[in-house]
């Protein structure tokens, strides 16, 4: 690919994730209901149960932005399955908040590790890779959406460690290249998600 294309590609596949993650919740779902719109060809939004989920397919596997409230996993599996037969390979976490994570544990366990691994190994080289979340998805965010999850000290964890984020990044922005693009998460300081 020449590198102007793959800039190209970045940006738009970086736009489109944003857009979605910035959309309140898709106006023609409602309740319980759950709705799915393409966004692009291997793009889709999958609305309702209270928030947006970013779907990105490809041939090695499925990214998710942000996996909603908690209670509709199944039901937004069986969409994501409508999609693609292929597994769900990374999360990525715009925030802490319930609407964003609710369902991390159950997708990721869903989903699957992209490079698997003996069991017990958990990162290679600074630890912010990960090439193993005990089989299951990768889960990638910011270091405060961890730290926002996980238990201050002596207090317990309203998630499971499943659920927490397995991979983070404290630069300003975390690249990773999966389904032939570039998968920009851009950190916004002043943003909520």
């Amino acid at each position: 690919m020449n590198p102007g294309n793959g800039r190209r590609a970045l940006v738009r596949l970086s736009v489109g994730l944003l857009s979605l993650a910035s959309l309140s919740p898709f106006a023609g779902a409602q309740g319980n209901d759950i709705e799915v719109l393409q966004v692009r060809p291997n793009l889709y939004l999958i609305a309702g149960g209270g928030g947006n989920i970013g779907v990105q397919i490809g041939e090695t596997g499925v990214v998710v932005v942000d996996t909603g409230s908690a209670g509709l996993s199944g039901r937004i599996l069986a969409e994501i399955k409508k999609l693609s037969d292929k597994p769900i390979r990374f999360i990525i976490n715009t925030s802490a908040d319930a609407d964003h994570v609710g369902n991390n544990d159950k997708f990721a366990q869903a989903g699957q590790s992209l490079i698997p691994s003996p069991p017990g190994a958990r990162a290679v080289g600074d630890g912010r890779i990960t090439i193993d979340n005990e089989g299951a998805a990768a889960i990638l965010a910011q270091e405060n959406v961890l730290v926002r999850m996980s238990a201050p000290t002596g207090q317990k964890s309203p998630y499971p460690t499943l659920a927490q984020p397995s991979s983070t990044f404290i630069e300003d922005e975390h690249n990773v290249f999966l389904n032939g693009e570039a998968v920009q998460t851009i950190y916004m300081p002043a943003a909520h998600t």
